[in-house]
């Protein structure tokens, strides 16, 4: 049986750049698997950044788990930041260097994965969920 994974995540930064933050939600088959509210960055960190270390913690929780295994389970993404959401699934380039590694990370954690995608939602969606 094929374990669905599904995160929510979003980050930002006080200033741009500016000290970050972020949180994820993630559940398992529906139940809490795992959730962080208002993980800290760093104090020059910018929103995008903070975006995607939001993901990359969360697709952490999951793939370094000892409890689950990769090749057998699905993970549906879901962030209001266009730019991470259209990133990874290869829409938009990442032109910026500093984004490189970020993004490199976050599709080598999904690599090993069977199925995954990522879906864009309205901001209203993340802070339901997260409260920011």
């Amino acid at each position: 049986m094929i374990d669905t994974f599904e995160i929510v995540f979003d980050g930002g930064s006080l200033g741009n750049p500016g000290k970050g933050y972020g949180s994820f939600d993630i559940t398992r088959n529906g139940k809490l698997f795992h959730r962080q509210i208002e993980l800290q960055f760093g104090d020059a960190m910018t929103n995008n950044q903070a975006e995607y270390l939001s993901l990359i913690g969360a697709l952490k929780s999951i793939v370094g788990n000892p409890d689950v295994d990769p090749e057998n389970i699905a993970i549906i993404i879901r962030g209001d930041s266009k730019l991470v959401i259209n990133q990874i699934n290869g829409v938009w380039k990442v032109k910026h260097i500093n984004m490189q590694p970020l993004w490199a990370e976050a599709r080598g954690l999904l690599a090993d994965v069977k199925d995954w995608k990522a879906i864009w939602h309205d901001r209203s969606n993340s802070v339901r969920k997260l409260g920011h």
